[in-house]
């Protein structure tokens, strides 16, 4: 049997790719798969995946940013796995150790990171620039040492396979089964959104959107100190914040709306980004109004499955979701044809198919 260790530094243990995805569909193959990841929970074995945690908690995203490769590095080794899959930019270093022992390394790049660099608020606006180079650069050459690289989208493997021509796209497309099953009463004037929440993402716009609204807004994720102190002085009588969900809380805000929001602003990063929402939005039976990115234009537009919206416009987000909620027989529609979309193309079958070929071969 192939040992198999997924590492993370940064992503929760059940976290829907490296998780639900990637170590279930290795483990159900007949892989042994262990998940090393840093946090305070116990060791366990969750269908047939065990976690081995590291109870460490970083001072800040720098520490982690420096000492994650450290920290997780003798116990990979202690694993003694055939094969290591690296989910994080950190750990990087790390993944060209563990070559050097004669390991196979993958490393899953679920972002682009260069471009999501030059979005980050935390980095001082005159040098984000230079830092995504500087990463860019050390990213390109340290993936040359690589057994083999997976990319979230297909532009992210443009980038990368001239480091790696052994460079494979596996998009985040949901698991169907948790989500086909759930139903929906039409007559609910209520819309979410489920995912990251920041600024870059257009969160605060729909929260703005509640305070004169006549639907309801259901937001749902971690929410950070900072855009905390934000929401503290906006009027959310119309809004329901969950915090973060497991699966099962977020089938419950999928089955208790009516129209899913992905306005994302345009950043560099999330021009070219498929995200998960959108796709399960779709499986779950919810109409979808999204950014007009084109990517996105050509999936909702072509499926007929949604609205999508200039995402810096409140006021096109609010008329696209009226359109929606006032229209009994076009939200049917769009319901249908996303649902149709996501079992014929846009889910997780279709990608594990190829993540075993790409691990058979390697």
């Amino acid at each position: 049997m192939v040992k198999v260790c997924q590492i993370t530094s940064v992503h929760p243990r059940y976290d829907g790719r490296v998780f639900r995805k990637i170590s279930c569909s290795l483990a159900a193959d007949g892989y042994d798969v262990t998940l090393l990841c840093i946090d305070a929970l116990p060791a366990e074995t969750v269908q047939g995946v065990k976690f081995v945690p590291i109870n460490r908690k970083f001072k800040n995203r720098i520490d982690r940013i420096l000492n994650s490769s450290k920290i997780l590095y003798d116990k990979a080794i202690e694993i003694d796995a055939d094969i290591y899959h690296l989910h994080d930019p950190e750990l990087l270093k790390l993944g060209i150790k563990l070559k050097k022992r004669g390991k196979k390394v993958i490393f899953d790049s679920h972002e682009d990171i260069p471009a999501q660099i030059m979005a980050k608020t935390y980095i001082p606006k005159m040098l984000r620039g230079p830092v995504s180079i500087l990463f860019c650069r050390y990213e390109k050459k340290a993936l040359k040492k690589y057994s083999g690289v997976i990319t979230a989208t297909d532009t992210i493997r443009e980038k990368l396979i001239s480091s790696n021509a052994n460079c494979l796209a596996i998009k985040n497309y949901p698991v169907l089964d948790d989500f086909l099953s759930i139903e929906h009463n039409s007559d609910l004037r209520t819309v979410c959104y489920v995912g990251g929440i920041n600024f870059e993402r257009g969160v605060d716009k729909l929260i703005m959107l509640g305070e004169n609204a006549d639907y309801k807004i259901q937001i749902a994720g971690e929410i950070p100190a900072s855009f905390s102190k934000v929401v503290s002085t906006m009027n959310t009588a119309n809004v329901t914040l969950h915090g973060k969900l497991n699966l099962e809380g977020v089938k419950k805000v999928y089955a208790s709306s009516s129209v899913g929001i992905c306005a994302l602003l345009p950043t560099p990063n999330h021009l070219k980004a498929l995200p998960i929402k959108l796709f399960e939005y779709m499986a779950a039976g919810l109409p979808v109004v999204c950014s007009n990115f084109p990517e996105w234009e050509k999936i909702v537009n072509e499926g007929k499955c949604g609205i999508c919206v200039a995402p810096e416009n409140e006021k096109d987000i609010d008329t696209a979701i009226k359109t929606i909620l006032n229209d009994k027989e076009m939200q049917q529609s769009m319901s249908a044809n996303g649902r149709a979309l996501a079992v014929e193309k846009y889910n997780w079958a279709t990608q594990e198919e190829k993540l075993l070929k790409f691990y058979g071969e390697l």
